[in-house]
């Protein structure tokens, strides 16, 4: 399995078990299972361990409830790894993209100097690309206060 895929799972695994849900065992294996992972039940066991070793979030079993949660209090920040997760995901639709077509590089161009600002737009930004989507949006010169309009059309 591809380390992709085994982020994807644990990004599964917490979206479960933080939403007061509950899960039981079998519900993580069998959403597992929906979203194309056979796994094992010591993969899942192991699954969660990493999860709590790796990130710092602590996924416990309420035996009132039958099912896992996240435990807020012995966990650090969930925001950060969902972050995380959302960069990895941007990170797989990008090279899915260039896979599908090397033709993708040339709508995407990555500054070389300072910080890289405003990548939470670069996964809609790609969907558009691969399903030849128009995009609009605002600009604001750098020198200056206006704005304009831009569209594109990427179809390529």
């Amino acid at each position: 399995m591809s380390k992709h895929g085994t982020i994807r799972r644990y990004g599964l695994i917490i979206e479960m078990t933080s939403r007061n849900f509950y899960p039981s065992f079998r519900r993580i294996q069998e959403v597992l299972f929906d979203q194309g992972f056979e796994v094992s039940d010591r993969t899942i066991q192991r699954d969660i361990e990493q999860i709590r070793y790796d990130f710092g979030i602590e996924i416990a079993y309420d035996h009132l409830r039958s099912g896992y949660f996240i435990d807020r209090e012995k966990s650090l920040d969930i925001e950060k790894f969902l972050r995380f997760l959302e960069i990895v995901n941007t990170a797989e639709l990008l090279t899915e993209s260039l896979k599908e077509s090397k033709d993708a590089l040339e709508y995407i161009d990555f500054e070389s100097q300072g910080e890289m600002r405003g990548s939470e737009h670069l996964k809609s930004i790609l969907f558009a690309i691969r399903n030849r989507r128009i995009i609009t949006f605002s600009h604001e010169k750098y020198q200056s206060s206006r704005f304009g309009n831009i569209r594109l059309s990427l179809i390529y």
